[in-house]
């Protein structure tokens, strides 16, 4: 007689230990949760942004003017003067996990300008120089100041093993000196 009441008892508890677990599987099964980039700073005046994806990365690029700051920092990283030329615009790559939305940090990207005009090609000289200065907080990122005549130009940004290439970069005269 107990051992009826055993399985009875389990009877009974088989039917709703399944529907705990349907219902617990269903909840959990729903659409993935979407990721969103962090929202980047303003776009300061004068400048232009551009935004690609790799399998594993969200890449924004922004030109525009150059980045001044207090001569003691500014010499240590950022740069004054690029292919004999003073510079005219600063150039800023941001890098996030496409799946998490993190700003990346740890890998540094490889950047190659090319001059749509002239076929000429250039990398970034120091991309680091804005992460090691902190100069916006708010919005880390990879870049430097450069020279850059105005025209288009294609944009090829490595991280890690992934290339993005973003095509038809419109360079004009930046504005005034951003701080």
């Amino acid at each position: 007689m107990r051992w009826n009441r055993l399985i009875s008892r389990e009877q009974t508890l088989l039917p709703l230990f399944s529907l705990a677990m349907a219902l617990l599987l269903a909840a959990c099964s729903g659409p993935a949760p979407t990721v969103t980039p962090p929202t980047p700073a303003p776009t300061p005046p004068g400048s232009v942004e551009y935004a690609a994806q790799t399998a594993s990365y969200s890449v924004r690029i922004e030109i525009g003017p150059v980045v001044t700051m207090p001569l003691s920092a500014m010499t240590l990283a950022m740069a004054t003067m690029d292919q004999g030329q003073p510079v005219n615009h600063h150039f800023e790559v941001h890098v996030f996990d496409k799946t998490t939305g993190a700003v990346v940090r740890d890998v540094v990207p490889q950047v190659t300008i090319a001059d749509r005009a002239t076929g000429s090609y250039r990398g970034v000289p120091s991309v680091m120089a804005c992460m090691t200065l902190r100069h916006r907080d708010i919005a880390p990122h990879f870049g430097d100041n450069l020279f850059l005549v105005d025209g288009t130009y294609h944009v090829t940004v490595g991280v890690g093993s992934e290339t993005v290439v973003i095509e038809n970069v419109a360079v004009k005269a930046a504005g005034p000196p951003a701080m």
